[in-house]
């Protein structure tokens, strides 16, 4: 779920998350759902919107975050799918649609 997430950001469109502001170092590691409040928190993301108290529509900011991002997802596909040229297309005309 978080690579298809990351891919719908990487394509311009928001994710909504819910985000712990009070998160400790220590607790970081404890949940993978703990990234996205580490992405919000270091700017990585930003909100486009609320849901409620806790919950909100991130996105990705800027095109400088966007290439961070797409360049770390292009090494992860590059790693882990050099095999599937259908998904390596996939990702590719999301990365050249635009912002």
């Amino acid at each position: 779920m978080l690579k298809s997430e990351i891919e719908t950001l990487v394509a311009g469109d928001a994710v909504e998350k819910e985000i712990h502001e009070d998160l400790t170092y220590n607790e970081i590691y404890s949940s993978v759902n703990n990234v996205w409040s580490l992405l919000f928190m270091t700017g990585y993301l930003t909100q486009r919107g609320t849901l409620d108290r806790s919950r909100l529509r991130l996105a990705i900011p800027n095109m400088e975050i966007r290439s961070i991002f797409t360049d770390q997802i292009l090494s992860m596909f590059t790693e882990n799918v050099a095999g599937d040229g259908e998904m390596l297309k996939k990702f590719w005309d999301t990365k050249t649609a635009g912002f």
